[in-house]
């Protein structure tokens, strides 16, 4: 089963609801925390060009290439988990290591990581703090 069908519901288009929470390394996706509403996954398959002469390339398959996911969502910080959620994620990818990656019902899903955090931070306070915060975090499948 692909990993995609362990953490989402099947779904025809490349956009999947979320089933349940996840794990990445430390820190938890849920509703308490960082709630992702949308998940992308990329699965590449690589083909080396090879010129002919008088004739059109050929295509050579090299192999799979590495599996990324893209987590969205949007975060309200005085309703779930308040500002540090954001920091605590940026603390993993920061460890510069693969994280481990674990659904609700404790199966590991492989190893990660984390190899971009975009955030946009909208309905601004007084004091500058957002009210809201769109987010993205991109995940690359990590193999020794």
């Amino acid at each position: 089963m692909a990993l995609i069908d362990l953490i989402f519901s099947n779904a025809s288009s490349s956009r999947l609801e979320p089933r349940g929470l996840v794990a990445l390394g430390k820190f938890q996706f849920g509703v308490d925390s960082i709630p992702y509403q949308t998940i992308d996954q990329d699965t590449p398959y690589e083909w080396a060009e090879i010129p002919l002469m008088g004739a059109d390339p050929a295509l050579q398959f090299t192999g799979n290439g590495v599996v990324t996911i893209s987590m969205g969502g949007v975060f309200y910080p005085t309703v779930a988990g308040g500002y540090a959620q954001m920091p605590k994620l940026k603390a993993e990818a920061n460890k510069g290591k693969p994280l481990s990656m674990v659904d609700s019902n404790g199966n590991s899903l492989g190893e990660w990581v984390i190899a971009n955090i975009s955030e946009n931070h909208a309905k601004l306070r007084d004091d500058g703090s957002p009210r809201r915060i769109d987010f993205t975090i991109t995940l690359k499948r990590y193999k020794r």
